[in-house]
């Protein structure tokens, strides 16, 4: 490849975001930019760069930026660092983003959506960057699968049609989003933003989270970093006696101080021989037969000094077939159980493991500690369960009363002293209060009766409806509201009502607190309007402005 003359006029599109020029070069075959000033210029052999020369540039690393092209969407890539003049948008930036260089009407055009960035001419000294060198034998081997030189962080779907699911326990696992540094923030933003770009993420609505934690690298960038131990920890174990091999590896964290615990372990030849069990068991891990509705189920536990365990299979072809597994260790006051005690508690614990496939299913227990059995098939005769016996035998209990409630109602009602008693007039007599009723208005809008109905469903804004009615014409009115506070309950009252029919000499309402506010109370006193209301939780009292919406509903179908 030629170099390029000193007045060669070149492409360049503004970054919008940073107010950076990129020079647009399809010749180079990565994407890079100028280091900082105050970067640590140091450079990193994992790089090797060189110019269309032939010459080598120094590469000092990667850094994540977010490009503002004026395309309406984002543009998220990996830049080298090296020691370049002016930042390039190469080759794999324009592949991988569908980009198309059009040089006579000096634009960009985006291939996806069909929109266009202009660009400007500048004159620049500046040699395509490339990753191989011009002067190696299988250069043309390199050209040829271009793919080993840019690998892409897309994976290509294997096409098995296998989905892996991962049966879980108990409530979800959530953790709640941790705040970061407005830096940190920024970082990890990009580095998700380009993540979810390149198809690694995806967003998801599922319950289940881990805490994010942030660790700065040695290059100014960050790691994304996820803690599953809470997560995996509700996980079903697909390996048998998982927690008795594990013991003694898990003995070690007992007091430890995190990963920077500078304390010598005792790893012993037992430690040894655990762990290398744990790996056997990973290596050995038993393939899962899919579960039979029909099948017959076996349950096998059992029981160590320092941990339970259970296997839940199923019969087959009188052959047994692993569904799952369950183990764990026991606590210090288990630990102090009698071997009968902690054989009966792995049956126990087990059966409540697997408790959502053994629900309403017939299976049989089996156990090594034969002392259990027995305590099964033991018989107890009647005599020796007495009160077991009586109480399974008792269709309805009831409990003997001491007051004869029949005989004290006829005698009251043969008692003649009492009935003088009562109707003599004495405080003994039942007494009700009697209704009182409205005084009938002698004219029209004389007498209002208010009340307020909804949220309703939403129609422009309005939820809630004013209702209105003249208690001698029967005159309906009904005025939409946005919401039903006092100021807004007043200033419809008076401008759909007042304004209109005059002042009514009375108003009855509920006891609904937009009336009882102190601005309605002094509209009222204000327009000389007496106030009725109703009593508490007795609509019936309000009946006319009650049953307005009830027959306007019944009306609406007739229209």
């Amino acid at each position: 490849m030629a170099e390029p003359s000193k007045h060669t006029s070149r492409l360049f599109l503004l970054d919008r975001k940073s107010g950076q020029k990129f020079l647009i070069d399809s010749g180079s075959e990565i994407s890079v930019i100028p280091p900082s000033p105050t970067m640590n210029k140091s450079p990193q052999s994992n790089f090797s760069l060189f110019a269309a020369n032939n010459t080598k540039i120094p590469a000092y690393g990667m850094v994540r930026k977010e490009l503002n092209l004026g395309l309406r969407r984002p543009f998220i890539w990996t830049f080298i660092i090296a020691d370049v003049s002016s930042p390039i948008i190469g080759a794999d930036f324009l592949k991988h983003f569908n980009l198309l260089i059009d040089l006579k009407k000096k634009r960009l055009v985006d291939v996806e959506t069909s929109l266009f960035t202009s660009c400007v001419f500048s004159n620049i000294v500046q040699h395509s960057i490339l990753t191989v060198d011009v002067n190696i034998s299988f250069k043309n081997i390199l050209s040829e699968y271009p793919d080993l030189r840019n690998p892409s962080l897309i994976s290509k779907s294997a096409s098995h049609g296998t989905i892996h699911h991962i049966i879980t326990t108990g409530p979800p696992v959530t953790a709640r989003p941790r705040r970061l540094q407005p830096k940190l923030y920024d970082a990890v933003k990009v580095e998700f933003e380009f993540l979810l770009a390149q198809r690694i993420i995806r967003p998801s609505k599922s319950p289940w989270s881990y805490p994010l934690h942030v660790v700065p690298k040695s290059d100014s960038t960050v790691r994304p970093v996820g803690d599953y131990r809470q997560l995996n920890s509700v996980t079903e174990r697909f390996l048998p006696k998982a927690a008795e091999q594990q013991y003694l590896l898990s003995e070690f964290l007992k007091g430890s101080k995190g990963k920077k615990d500078s304390k010598p372990l005792n790893w012993s030849s037992e430690a040894i021989t655990a762990f290398q069990r744990c790996k056997q068991a990973l290596a050995d891990a038993a393939l899962l037969a899919h579960p039979s509705p029909s099948a017959q189920l076996a349950l096998h536990v059992d029981a160590s000094d320092y941990a339970i365990g259970g296997a839940l299979h199923q019969v087959v072809d009188s052959k047994l077939q692993p569904l799952a597994f369950f183990s764990r260790k026991l606590t210090s006051s288990e630990k102090s159980y009698s071997a009968y005690d902690r054989e009966l508690l792995a049956i126990y614990s087990a059966i409540r493991h697997f408790r959502y496939m053994l629900e309403a299913r017939d299976f049989t227990v089996f156990t090594d500690h034969k002392p259990l059995t027995y305590a099964f098939r033991q018989k107890v005769t009647r005599s020796d369960n007495i009160a077991a016996d009586v109480l399974s035998r008792v269709s309805a209990i009831t409990f003997p009363s001491q007051i004869d409630y029949d005989c004290i109602a006829e005698t009251q009602q043969t008692d003649q002293e009492l009935h003088t008693l009562i109707a003599s007039g004495t405080s003994l007599e039942l007494k009700r209060s009697p209704l009182s009723s409205f005084q009938e208005p002698s004219q029209r809008f004389d007498h209002v009766h208010l009340d307020l109905i909804g949220p309703l469903p939403p129609s422009n804004g309005y939820t809630y409806c004013l209702t209105m009615i003249d208690r001698f014409s029967k005159w309906p009115e009904a005025q939409p509201l946005k919401d039903i506070t006092a100021e807004t309950v007043a200033e419809a009252f008076f401008s759909s009502w007042v304004s209109r029919f005059e002042t009514p000499a009375i108003l009855t309402t509920d006891r609904g607190r937009q009336v009882e506010f102190l601005l309605f109370k002094a509209l009222s006193k204000l327009l000389g309007v007496q106030k009725c209301r109703t009593t508490g939780y007795h609509p019936q009292a309000n009946g006319m402005i009650e049953e307005l919406p009830i027959e306007k509903c019944n009306q609406m179908p007739c229209y």
